[in-house]
């Protein structure tokens, strides 16, 4: 009985992934964002966050520095693992650090402009993070998802 449910609430879940995924039958490019607590001490970082792919759950671990700029710690992909990133991608410029650090502190991360910044910042880095799977999960600007 208890597979059951888990059965009936896992199709639920593609059920609703699939049409938030599809507009009009087509693939659509937009994710949710959530703020995303570590329940552990293994992934230290300033803030988290969990972007609900059409292909599966990607988590950001950011660090906020002492000029209030944000710097993107690590990142796992769904079918990928996770990828270091600490010293190696550039520090998100000042307005998009403010704008991202209020959207966490006001928990009103799942909107478009920050769903547009997060595709920037993972763009502008995107020699220094996995390709493929930026690609996959749909995280690039829409200039660069056919790299």
């Amino acid at each position: 009985m208890e597979w059951k449910i888990n059965r009936r609430d896992s199709v639920i879940a593609n059920v609703r992934r699939l049409k938030r995924s599809t507009i009009n039958g087509l693939p659509s490019m937009s994710f949710d964002v959530y703020v995303h607590t570590w329940e552990t001490d293994t992934r230290p970082c300033d803030f988290s966050l969990c972007l609900d792919t059409p292909r599966g759950a990607t988590f950001a671990d950011f660090d906020l520095d002492s000029t209030d700029r944000l710097t993107l710690r690590r990142v796992s992909f769904d079918g990928y693992g996770c990828c270091r990133t600490e010293g190696v991608v550039s520090q998100m410029d000042a307005a998009d650090s403010c704008l991202l650090t209020n959207a966490v502190c006001d928990n009103t991360v799942n909107t478009d402009p920050i769903r547009n910044l997060l595709r920037r910042y993972f763009t502008a880095n995107s020699e220094s993070i996995w390709i493929d799977a930026l690609t996959e999960h749909e995280l690039l600007d829409s200039d660069h998802r056919n790299l």
